[in-house]
Order: structure tokens, then C-alpha cells, then sequence
């Protein structure tokens, strides 16, 4: 899950604006000659370092709720106003972005919204709790009306200063138009695109166009907004962002409240685990590395995860030879985050498992010998001419799946 800083973003068009204007510039100076690919290099590197002050000027407060609420004086209706005119709605069922995600992507659905505005007014100092509701159809069809892309920061006027002082002029000038269908990008692109729609409808993939709208509306009638009020002594008001300028809701009856926290059934999951195929004279047996790991998508923002399969002779003095360490293992253990995965099971190059557990105290090279044994004298029963090898890794693979 997913966001992209779109300060990022724009330095990646600025990156390439600047390598094309250069391109430009080389093959206008003499049509018969060959790019100076040498020259090109330079001024890539060039470009990359004027990156550099560009990105330090990128005013990253915008995505930091802290100081959003400095700027807005920790004032409830102005929060209110920013998060209406700033972040867009955008249909789309359940937890997905959460607080973090949704101001960075500038856009969310009405619950995501909620948990913004909730988040944003509770870091003020003021009460405030989620209501959940069901919209009528005409209501429903009118906060569709306000579907929108991203409001927040969606140019980059802001950067023009600091642009021109490091790329000088050139650099925030309109560049000349260019006919896409004639350039071999283009080409390469409807080949390509040609092709994949073939191979889609050969395996029975419908590419045709297909009315979502009965979908979206389902989708969006299952509405969420805040309330809040200033202390326990307070009356609770309405704050509904997803309707922005449009009238609200008038017959709206709240069916839920949310204090704390957003009940699971209302957000997206990603869960990911780990396994292996292992076959064994011809048949192929599953076993599982590590147990199911699971957590609400809107939770994972900025969070990163890693898996990897540690040799279990690799130590940190060995990290010079890795060679060595890795042919003096005789198992690999599954570590998710830089840990033990959770429910590992280690595992060796012939598919075996065995419990970490075991390991520790000194069982894994019975259990080696054991199975080397069992595969000898299995191997000795076949045929001449038949592959010795009983046991084998056929696979090891990671599901990644989104609920």
C-alpha cells in the first residue's frame, strides 16, 4: 500500500523535462550527427545535483498533520474547512488509506475523510467520534456528483522560484508540442498494447467497457462523517468533508458510532505468508514457513516489510566469506522485519523442514543424518539409472493476498 509523495513526483518530471530539453538542444545543433551520449551523462549528473537543492525546498509540511494544525491555529472550523477544500473524495469501499495516507494522497473516500478530520480535531484538543450511516439514493447521487482528483498541492506553482534559480528559465518554459502517435514510444506502445489485448481474449479476458455506476453507488451509500465538540460540556456539531460545498444530508440517521477505533469488517487486510513444495520420490508436499501475517492495509503506510531466508552458519563475522558461510549451513531460517518469522519452520536446499526449536538443541543434525539415511535407502530401491535423490526443493514462493 501504497502513496507517492507528489513533491517526488515532480522532480521526476523536472528530471525528465531537463534530459529531453537537453536531447532536443544536441539534435538541433546538427541532424546528421550522433548524440554525444558522454556529454548526456554529464548533464544528467548535473541535473541530478540541482535535484538535490530542488528537493530541499520541497515543502514536505503539507503531509504532516502536526503542521497542518500550526498553520490552521489548532482552530476546529478551519480544520473542518481545510480538510473539505484540500482532500477530494473518492468512491471506494472500506478502510483503505488511513489518516497518514489519505492526507498524503490528498483524496479519499468518506471514511478515510472521517479518520482524518477525527484525527486531526482530537490532536486539537477537541472530542470527536465517527458516525456511520446509510445514504438515500438522490443523496448518494450527489456525493458522487463530487467525485474529484487530488486537491492538495496539485501544481507546482510553489516550486517555480527555486526551479528557476537552480535550472534557470528554460526549465518551467512550455515545451513545443509534440505529436504522440508519431513517435516511436507511441508505436511501441499500440504493438504492445495489441498484443496484450490478444492473449487477454484468447483466455477468455472481457475488455469490454462495463457500467459501474450501480456499483459505485452501492458503494457509497455506506457513509461516514464526524462529530465534534469543544469539551464533555459541549454540544456535538456535524462535520461532513465529503459533501464539501453541496448541501447536506438532511433525513441522515447516525446507526453507528466509532470512538476509538474502526471496527475489521470495514477495512482492507493484506495478509502474506510463506511456504514450500518439496518432492519426495515424485510426490509433492506442501509445508508452510511461517505462520499468516495479517494487518489492516490502512495501518501499513510508510511501514516497510521485509522477508528474507537467513543461512543458519551465516553469522556476522562470517559476513566476509559468504560463500563459506552459506556451504557450512545446513538450514535456512525465514526471518520477516529482521526476525524470526512468526511459526517459522526452517528448511534446507532438499525441501526438509524442521522446527526452530529443534535447532537450538542441537536436533538438526540428527534430523539431517536421519533424513540422508531414509533417502539411501529409499535411493537404493530404484531402478538403474534412476536419479538417486528422494527429496528435493521444487519451489518456495510468498502469497501476498488483499481483503
Amino acid at each position: 500500500m501504497h502513496y507517492l509523495k507528489r513533491p517526488a513526483n515532480h522532480l521526476r518530471i523536472i528530471t525528465v523535462l531537463s534530459v529531453f530539453l537537453f536531447i532536443q538542444y544536441a539534435a538541433a545543433q546538427d541532424d546528421n550527427s550522433s548524440l554525444d551520449y558522454e556529454t548526456l551523462a554529464v548533464s544528467i549528473d548535473d541535473i541530478s545535483k540541482r535535484l538535490k537543492v530542488v528537493q530541499a525546498e520541497v515543502d514536505q509540511t503539507r503531509f504532516i498533520p502536526e503542521q497542518w494544525l500550526d498553520k490552521l491555529d489548532y482552530d476546529a472550523e478551519e480544520v473542518l474547512k481545510a480538510v473539505s477544500e484540500q482532500i477530494a473524495f473518492q468512491p471506494y469501499p472500506g478502510v483503505l488509506r488511513g489518516v497518514s495516507g489519505t492526507l498524503r494522497a490528498g483524496a479519499g473516500n468518506s471514511i478515510d475523510q472521517a479518520l482524518l478530520l477525527a484525527s486531526l480535531l482530537k490532536s486539537a484538543g477537541y472530542d470527536a467520534r465517527i458516525a456511520r450511516g446509510t445514504l438515500s439514493e438522490a443523496d448518494t447521487e450527489r456525493l458522487l456528483s463530487n467525485t474529484g482528483n487530488t486537491k492538495l498541492g496539485n501544481n507546482i506553482n510553489y516550486l517555480n522560484s527555486v526551479i528557476n534559480s537552480s535550472f534557470k528559465e528554460a526549465a518551467i518554459q512550455q515545451p513545443e508540442d509534440i505529436n504522440w502517435k508519431n513517435t516511436k514510444l507511441s508505436q511501441r506502445s499500440s504493438t504492445a498494447t495489441d498484443s496484450l489485448h490478444k492473449i487477454l481474449t484468447t483466455a477468455g479476458v472481457n475488455l469490454e467497457p462495463r457500467d459501474i455506476t450501480g456499483k459505485m453507488l452501492a458503494v457509497s451509500r455506506d457513509y461516514f462523517w464526524v462529530q465534534h465538540r469543544d469539551g464533555a460540556s459541549g454540544a456535538w456539531e456535524d462535520a461532513h468533508p465529503a459533501f464539501s460545498h453541496l448541501p447536506i444530508p438532511a433525513d441522515l440517521r447516525v446507526e453507528e458510532y466509532f470512538a476509538n477505533s474502526i471496527p475489521e469488517k470495514y477495512h482492507h487486510t493484506l495478509t502474506i505468508s510463506a511456504a514450500l513444495n518439496q518432492n519426495q520420490a515424485g510426490t509433492v508436499t506442501t509445508h508452510q514457513l511461517m505462520k499468516a501475517y495479517t494487518r489492516p492495509i490502512a495501518n501499513l503506510h510508510g511501514v516497510p516489510l521485509s522477508y528474507r531466508n537467513h543461512p543458519n552458519g551465516l553469522t556476522l563475522e562470517g559476513m566476509n566469506d559468504v560463500d563459506k558461510a552459506i556451504s557450512s549451513s545446513q538450514f535456512l531460517m525465514p526471518t520477516f522485519n529482521e526476525a524470526p518469522a512468526p511459526g517459522a519452520m526452517a528448511f534446507d536446499l532438499k525441501g526438509r523442514v524442521i522446527d526452530p526449536m529443534v535447532m537450538s538443541t542441537g536436533g538438526a543434525g540428527v534430523f539431517a543424518t536421519l533424513s540422508d539415511r531414509m533417502e539411501q535407502a529409499t535411493g537404493s530401491m530404484q531402478a538403474p539409472g534412476e536419479s538417486k535423490s528422494v527429496f528435493s526443493l521444487e519451489s518456495m514462493w510468498l502469497d501476498f493476498s488483499f481483503h
